[in-house]
């Protein structure tokens, strides 16, 4: 009986730190930038392959937990009141370190924690990494959005999210999964206020698709078509789905082969006055062999904060 009431303790535990209850804004801002967290995506066909870099830019080490542990975890939020931790195991007293100027990286498929054993309670949720110090209040967290494509043909979506601005409007990059392609994605903007919004057309000058590759070199999509502003009724969405590859045929310049080895960026601007422009992106990896054994485990594959990851 002892065995079992401390498993179910560990577990409270460990579903209290993935739940997200506190945020980025409430990290100290001394300690914001030191400690940086990427999800990345995997460019393979397995929609669920995730890439996750822990660096530690401070000038002392940080002790954390294993990876998918207590204080450094991931959470699945649905757009409903659910929320589903991905566990491996509980282990409290399971922790390691990182040195400064060094970084974690972690090789991990989703489904591997979570995906074949429970219900989608939504097609649209939100994945969120949480990374606590041990024995320390600094906490980081980082997100990004998971569309699942089933093949319906729904009229509307729920895009909703826990991380979304109150009485603003929200912009999010979805990856879309059950496609079996990596270079899938969707842009999508929603009105949270009170008042009918207009914003720039998908692709215009003043709502930008890019993709800055590996070397540096930098693809902007410009379609030959007219643009509108896109009007948006109060808690309503509009999005678009691409392929970044078929945007990339259209260029004379670029290509699948420009996805070289290392990490690329979709970018996302869109400019809403004359002097802010808002920025989103999303990183993908590619990389020319395989990673250590160790990016596979709870400990994860340690190297020099500024070596490239090809």
């Amino acid at each position: 009986m002892k065995k079992i009431k401390m498993k179910l303790i560990s577990l409270v535990v460990l579903l209290s730190m993935c739940s997200g209850g506190k945020s980025t804004a409430e990290t100290p801002k001394n300690t914001k930038k030191e400690i940086n967290l990427s999800i990345i995506k995997n460019i393979s066909k397995n929609d669920l392959d995730f890439f996750f870099i822990l660096k530690n830019k401070r000038h002392k080490s940080i002790f954390i937990n294993n990876f998918n542990m207590n204080g450094n975890g991931l959470t699945m939020h649905f757009m409903t009141k659910h929320k589903y931790p991905f566990i491996f195991y509980v282990d409290p007293a399971n922790f390691m370190k990182l040195e400064n100027n060094k970084k974690l990286m972690w090789s991990y498929n989703l489904k591997n924690g979570m995906f074949y054993s429970f219900k989608w309670y939504s097609n649209f949720a939100s994945l969120q990494w949480g990374v606590g110090e041990y024995k320390s209040k600094f906490r980081s967290t980082i997100h990004t959005y998971i569309w699942k494509v089933d093949g319906k043909k729904a009229i509307t979506y729920n895009f909703a999210s826990k991380f979304d601005k109150k009485d603003a409007l929200n912009f999010k990059i979805a990856k879309l999964i059950g496609v079996k392609n990596p270079y899938a994605f969707a842009f999508i903007a929603s009105n949270n206020t009170s008042k009918k919004a207009e914003i720039p057309d998908f692709y215009s000058e003043k709502s930008r698709l890019k993709v800055k590759f590996p070397n540096g070199d930098e693809f902007v999509y410009k379609p030959k078509k007219e643009f509108k502003n896109i009007e948006l009724a109060v808690g309503k969405s509009k999005f678009v789905k691409f392929d970044i590859l078929k945007l990339l045929k259209e260029s004379n310049e670029f290509s699948k082969e420009d996805f070289n080895y290392g990490i690329s960026e979709l970018i996302w601007e869109i400019k809403l006055d004359k002097n802010k422009v808002q920025k989103y992106t999303f990183k993908l990896l590619k990389t020319e062999k395989p990673l250590p054994k160790a990016a596979k485990t709870g400990k994860g594959y340690q190297l020099p904060i500024d070596e490239v990851i090809e």
